[in-house]
């Protein structure tokens, strides 16, 4: 689901080496990173410098800086100004933009070659807070300071080879800076790729710290933008999930895990996105105004999924990736008492509901790509998809094979090793779960990847819970194939004779108020309240947002629990 979408990105396109130098010796990249603020002491832009590194011995060099589109964010608020570039000779002028489609990039090209050392500084502004849908990497101004991924604010030739960066921050009194690689001036642990360096996150401001002092290692978070009484005494809690997951892995409590979060007006619903690296794992939080961290099962679920991300990076196949974060993220917090019976069967249900509710439940694996986006809750398939599948083979490994002896989680161990020996792809996913557990178990992910409905194997989610059949309509949202309602959304691609135009709603109504789609996917009945501006007037509509009738499951408590 997107309220835990994990980047992993390696960006390619380069036109020369920056780094690396003849000996192998990797270079280090400077950045120097100030926050600007208005006249009302509002930050909303970050001054960046930096000295251009090269490889090679030669004096003169062709340059070009890139600044990425961020296409699934719409790129268009946050642009680069006071663009100043010098080398030993002066001021070296750049050609106006180009956009390269192909690499998704705004190129700033010098006009001429550049001599010896050059020297690199330009502002850029923070994100529109009205984002298009994809995943929390633009700056966003946030609780008197900025938050981001440095995809965001880096305006850099492409690098090909690995570096270290050094970041060195300009910091206002009162205010202090974390980013993925550390607490404040931190050089990356190990070297970097460019995309590694990209999707790397930061928070600056006067930011709300737990614990204090910030450790180096181990768990920390840091936010922006919600009050004290909003976040109660839930980080602790957060810090014994993270411990009780870590050691369940048996991962070494040097790796750092930094729990970044930010709240501003805009947002409609929690979501976020996490990256790994070499060493450490960070997670950026959004959260409504209206929201809070403390006793919110929802947030802690959706904090364990992003720490699974952490200890899980061997493959990343979605349904794979997705879908084992979901249900790690789901039993283990349980097994370790962080959810009460009731807790997380109501979170086994969401992502069922999600599951057998959605329209394209069937739809081949290696299609769903494809589909994305297709439908309202198309995105949410590969997530909802690999939960159900690793819940029923734990089940059916337990039955199957002698008890406790092979679990999904030792697979997962098993195959988290793997990693460090070879290349980790599903042919050896495949052949795990061969060596394992047997010709069954391959014949079910095939099963899985071909789109079969998966029905609940007895057992799965644990002795206390018992699945039941029932018959469910499938999501319908009836207009605009979004992953949430807006405000300001003109209603668009209404369907005769959804339940939507059933109840009144009309081509060209304008929402006034955003809702967060999430909660509706994964239940089976929960009625959808949309309202919306025609001319002058205000109006609403409730109405189900499903159609027709299909097989699905819901869990309950076993008798012997009740």
């Amino acid at each position: 689901m997107f309220k835990n979408l994990i980047i992993i990105t390696t960006f390619f396109c380069c036109f020369f080496n920056m780094v690396s130098g003849k000996n192998n010796v990797e270079k280090t990249l400077v950045l120097h990173l100030k926050p600007q603020y208005d006249n009302f002491g509002k930050a909303n832009s970050m001054h960046v410098s930096y000295d251009v590194v090269f490889e090679d011995d030669l004096r003169t060099h062709y340059i070009n800086l890139y600044l990425d589109l961020m296409q699934s964010l719409g790129r268009k608020d946050d642009k680069v100004s006071d663009l100043i570039v010098k080398d030993e000779n002066g001021i070296v002028n750049i050609n106006p933009y180009k956009k390269d489609t192909r690499k998704n990039v705004l190129v700033y090209e010098a006009v001429k070659p550049v001599t010896g050392k050059v020297t690199v500084e330009y502002n850029i502004t923070a994100a529109s807070p009205f984002r298009n849908r994809g995943s929390y990497i633009d700056m966003q101004a946030s609780g008197g300071g900025l938050t981001g991924s440095f995809i965001s604010i880096l305006l850099l030739p492409p690098f090909e080879n690995k570096f270290f960066v050094r970041l060195e921050w300009d910091l206002a009194e009162g205010t202090s800076a974390v980013s993925s690689f550390g607490v404040g001036n931190v050089t990356s642990g190990p070297s970097l790729s460019y995309g590694s360096l990209l999707y790397a996150q930061f928070i600056v401001g006067p930011v709300h710290i737990f614990p204090d002092p910030l450790p180096e290692k181990g768990f920390s978070v840091a936010g922006l933008g919600l009050s004290q009484d909003k976040i109660g005494n839930s980080l602790p809690k957060f810090q014994d999930v993270y411990e009780y997951l870590r050691k369940q892995f048996q991962a070494s409590p040097d790796l750092a895990f930094r729990f970044f979060y930010r709240s501003y007006p805009e947002i409609s619903f929690p979501s976020g996105s996490a990256v790994q690296g070499d060493g450490y794992g960070s997670f950026l939080l959004c959260i409504p105004p209206s929201d809070q961290l403390r006793d919110n099962d929802s947030m802690l679920a959706l904090i364990s999924h992003e720490m699974l991300h952490v200890f899980i990076s061997s493959l990343s196949n979605e349904w794979f990736r997705e879908g084992i974060a979901e249900y790690l993220s789901t039993i283990l917090p349980y097994k370790g008492q962080f959810y009460t019976d009731e807790v997380y069967m109501e979170l086994i249900n969401e992502k069922a509901a999600g599951y057998y509710t959605n329209d394209i439940r069937m739809q081949p694996d290696d299609t769903d790509s494809n589909m994305k986006f297709s439908t309202a809750n198309s995105w949410t398939l590969s997530y909802n998809r690999g939960f159900l599948y690793f819940a029923d083979l734990d089940a059916k490994l337990h039955a199957l094979t002698k008890g406790d002896q092979v679990t999904v989680l030792s697979l997962v161990l098993e195959l988290e090793k793997l990693k460090n020996s070879s290349i980790v792809t599903e042919k050896t996913w495949i052949d795990l779960l061969k060596k394992r557990a047997g010709n069954w178990a391959v014949e079910d992910w095939k099963a899985m990847k071909a789109g079969k409905l998966i029905t609940p194997y007895p057992g799965a989610f644990g002795k206390n819970f018992t699945a039941q059949r029932l018959d469910a309509g499938l999501f319908d949202l009836g207009f605009n194939k979004s992953k949430g309602i807006m405000k300001g959304q003109i209603i668009s691609d209404l369907v005769k004779g959804s339940n939507a135009e059933k109840i009144g709603i009309k081509e060209g109504d304008e929402v006034i108020e955003s809702i967060d789609l999430y909660p509706y996917y994964g239940s089976y009945d929960k009625t959808l309240t949309v309202k919306v501006k025609r001319k002058n007037e205000i109006l609403s509509f409730s109405f189900s947002p499903r159609r027709g009738s299909v097989e699905a499951y819901h869990w309950v408590l076993a008798k012997n629990k009740k």
